[in-house]
């Protein structure tokens, strides 16, 4: 027997013991995670199931003296995605960069071939000094490629923090027949060592290698055009470095300005030269809108004489403001701004 000492007799309960949570719940939490469901999307249906009664056990059972409960909480969800990365061989107590050698590694007991199927360019991260490359592209995918981007339009974009490390991802997508995207292939490479901004750590050069490699790849067993892989197209936003990386690999593509993504950065490029403040400022307001109107028009007009002579017509119209005191200022930095739109 335990004796317990009159220090042990005298402590009171801090906290009520960790009730677990039926097995269950976390077996249909787990399905629905693997297919891609958001936590806010299983607390939902775990919600509609407790309710609804259709947990195994939960029938009849005494919530006051039961030692397990059927509520999904918010802290559930670590636990949750510990559980997903053991099911799927990911060892989080060791560094993702270990996990995946051992995935590609014939010779590791943790090699998945259908990963080193799937992965045509791989380059692991040695010394300090290394980028860490992966591309990756299924059978369906490549094959998606032929069907709908040779020849087509490729669309290539850039999604910067997708986890906690450095790690920047390019997506190639196509437009299949629906008139949905659908993603032909992933360009995954880390930022340089001592970058503090990671968005801003890749050039021309890496996206050049990473879109040959891949062309190269597409040109080995299905190639049913029995010619090299080569998309007509391809939309993009303001970004220099991939436009070359594009030119470069396929010189005879056209590039075409994502809309969206051109009054972007039109808009952070006059906001950055023209400060609106907390207060009304009519003589800025007056300048903004018809920076405002210009972008408009420029985005709307699909010839490039008739866009020279809207920018012409503007600056006339600056100009003359810039002779009244009170708009001199905005309408000088106004002006820089119509500079920036003829210089880029």
């Amino acid at each position: 027997m335990i004796v317990h000492d009159k220090a042990c007799d005298k402590q009171e309960m801090q906290c009520l013991p960790p009730i677990p949570l039926h097995s269950h719940v976390w077996k249909i939490a787990l399905k629905q995670i693997n297919e891609g469901a958001s936590i806010a999307a299983i607390q939902s249906k775990n919600r509609h199931f407790y309710e609804s009664q259709l947990y195994e056990g939960q029938k009849g059972l005494d919530a006051v003296t039961a030692n397990i409960h059927y509520l999904f909480l918010p802290q559930d969800s670590s636990c949750l995605y510990r559980m997903q990365a053991h099911t799927q061989g990911v060892n989080l107590l060791q560094p993702p960069e270990n996990n995946i050698d051992g995935w590609l590694d014939p010779q590791s007991s943790q090699y998945k071939p259908e990963l080193a199927q799937a992965i045509f360019h791989y380059k692991a991260r040695h010394q300090p000094s290394d980028q860490f490359k992966i591309c990756i592209h299924t059978e369906e995918m490549k094959a998606a490629a032929w069907k709908y981007a040779h020849g087509g339009q490729l669309i290539l974009d850039g999604t910067f923090g997708i986890c906690d490390s450095q790690l920047l991802l390019f997506i190639g997508m196509a437009i299949n027949e629906k008139q949905h995207g659908v993603p032909i292939v992933f360009f995954l490479f880390s930022a340089l060592t001592g970058s503090q901004v990671t968005h801003a750590v890749y050039d021309t050069d890496i996206l050049t290698e990473l879109l040959r490699s891949w062309v190269l790849e597409l040109g080995k067993g299905h190639n049913p055009e029995k010619t090299g892989f080569c998309p007509k197209v391809a939309i993009k936003d303001t970004d220099t470095k991939e436009h070359g990386a594009l030119v470069a690999v396929w010189p005879s593509i056209w590039l075409l300005l994502c809309k969206f993504h051109t009054r972007m950065c039109w808009s952070n490029k006059w906001k950055t030269l023209i400060k609106m403040g907390t207060s009304v400022d009519y003589f800025k307001e007056q300048v903004v809108g018809c920076l405002r109107v210009l972008d408009r028009s420029l985005v709307m007009s699909d010839d490039y004489l008739a866009a020279c002579k809207l920018v012409k017509e503007e600056r006339k119209y600056l100009t003359i403001m810039s002779t009244n005191k009170d708009t001199s200022a905005s309408t000088k930095n106004g002006l820089v701004y119509l500079q920036y739109l003829t210089a880029t």
